[in-house]
């Protein structure tokens, strides 16, 4: 599954964000990455990768998001401490 918002502007600019959800099975091959942002949860293995498409129609960039990537590790590690607390 992919998301993607964003503009195109009149002078050739590209601003766009986007999150691509990955399988379970590339979600397993990141290991404990995939974990670390949110894969092997109870409720799906899958693990959404946000990016950013910029620059210009001839020469556009794409990266990924790493604010919110961060930020997405940083709630997981979160729940997943609440989650231990509980038990």
């Amino acid at each position: 599954d992919m998301g993607l918002v964003g503009s195109y502007g009149f002078d050739g600019t590209l601003d766009y964000s986007g999150s691509l959800k990955t399988s379970a099975s590339v979600s397993d091959q990141l290991g404990g990455l995939g974990k670390l942002l949110g894969g092997g949860s109870k409720e799906s293995k899958r693990v959404t990768l946000p990016f950013k498409v910029t620059g210009t129609l001839t020469s556009p960039r794409l990266t990924f998001d790493y604010g919110a990537l961060g930020k997405q590790a940083g709630e997981n590690l979160l729940d997943q401490a609440i989650d231990k607390l509980k038990k």
